[in-house]
């Protein structure tokens, strides 16, 4: 099965959603040695609401303000 970056983004959202916990996903994207990545970083609050996404084609940086925890 062939894992898209939409799909690998939707992953990691299960566990702050579930243990309430601040997510980050780092990924790199296109070719680096023998190695292509799909790009797709990500970051999501307590609770699993995405604050930042990078896509899948260009060299990005996601950024996001944390929400205090209430």
């Amino acid at each position: 099965m062939k894992i898209a970056a939409a799909q690998l983004s939707c992953v990691p959202a299960y566990i702050p959603a579930n243990v309430r916990q601040l997510v980050a996903l780092a990924n790199h994207v296109g070719p680096s040695g023998p190695w292509t990545g799909c790009g797709g970083a990500a970051l999501w609050a307590p609770g699993g609401t995405l604050l930042a996404e990078a896509d899948d084609h260009s060299t990005t940086v996601a950024i996001a303000d944390i929400p205090e925890a209430s």
